[in-house]
């Protein structure tokens, strides 16, 4: 799959949760940049959480995760990193 239909899976994807669920609160909480830019139909790209808990050094996690984000915007698209944070999903 080329980005570009990764991109589009995606916003499809967070089209729906937005409309199912009372967004920022609910079982999944969106970032406001995350869920206005699903509303307003420009790509999202779903990020792992694991860079930042796993596998790296820290400090070095946090620089490369902002790293990974600016190459996403940079290209256009805005970053939504999902994690679970107190027993609540979050992106962005």
């Amino acid at each position: 799959m080329t980005g570009g239909v990764i991109s589009v899976i995606i916003t499809v994807i967070m089209k729906l949760v937005v409309r199912e669920l009372a967004v920022p609160s609910g079982p999944i909480q969106l970032h406001p940049e995350v869920a206005d830019a699903v509303r307003t139909g420009r790509a999202v790209v779903a990020l792992e959480s694991t860079i930042l808990a796993h596998g790296l050094p820290r400090g070095d996690n946090r620089t490369i995760a902002d790293r990974i984000e600016g190459r996403v915007r940079a290209a256009g698209a805005v970053p939504a990193t999902i994690a679970v944070l107190d027993g609540v999903v979050r992106a962005g």
